[in-house]
């Protein structure tokens, strides 16, 4: 999933590149601080000979008809002089720093908030897995009058057996393919250590838990693990609660 945002965001990127759109934000920003520094004397401003637009224009390929048309021009004495006035007037010293003030304010906005729109989204569907999980143990032990049996934790981390998420060799052996299509799988976090999902039964008693992978812990979750309040969560039946 991260793979797939990053790719996105890259895509989007050049498509915003291309179609001039960060320049365009560029020039509205710089034009709200012309208005902002309009006390201060244009010739007391130190220039940078910068034109974005112009520059950008001259990276992209030119046809070459339209660049034999171009050498073959004589340019009037209006385009001349427009010519003279583009290359001599640039972005200011204090006009870049409003762009790059401005730019980190939004960058400071949008990155924490991404950030947080991603972990509830990882988060909803740990709980789908949960909800998922819970339902389909219930269906085994409806039809067994058992859980399946884990005397210890089992799962897919590698301190845990490092187990698969089919048959018996799943980390809740026996419930997939048959009452799961396959065993969930943390949406973001690789199995590392032991971070992953574990289960652990008695047969009359389970427990089934989301070791190290959320990322909220509010109060009103009901998923929250009892013993291990700000790093998991959980489902279980009463006597498997404390384990």
């Amino acid at each position: 999933m991260g793979h797939l945002v990053h790719v996105f965001s890259l895509l989007v990127i050049l498509w915003a590149l291309k179609n001039d759109l960060i320049f365009d934000l560029t020039s509205r920003i710089v034009v709200l601080g012309r208005r902002i520094i309009t006390a201060t004397p244009t010739h007391q401003i130190v220039s940078i000979p910068l034109n974005i637009n112009r520059f950008w224009a001259d990276l992209r390929p030119m046809h070459p008809q339209n660049r034999a048309a171009q050498e073959n021009t004589v340019d009037t004495p209006f385009i001349q002089s427009s010519r003279h006035q583009n290359t001599r007037r640039g972005f200011s010293l204090i006009e870049i720093l409003i762009v790059v003030i401005v730019l980190g304010i939004l960058a400071a906005i949008v990155v924490p908030n991404f950030a947080r729109a991603k972990d509830k989204s990882g988060d909803g569907i740990r709980k789908t897995h949960l909800r998922a999980v819970e339902n389909a143990l219930e269906q085994y032990y409806g039809k067994h009058d058992y859980y399946p049996v884990s005397p210890g934790w089992s799962g897919d981390a590698p301190n845990y057996g490092g187990k698969g998420y089919v048959g018996d060799n799943g980390y809740i052996p026996g419930l997939a393919p048959y009452f799961l299509k396959e065993l969930p799988q943390d949406p973001t976090v690789t199995p590392t250590a032991g971070r992953g999902y574990l289960y652990r039964s008695d047969g009359k008693n389970y427990k089934f838990l989301l070791h190290q992978t959320p990322k909220t812990f509010d109060d009103d979750n009901p998923f929250v693990d009892p013993r291990r309040s700000t790093y998991s969560w959980a489902v279980y039946t009463s006597g498997g609660k404390n384990w």
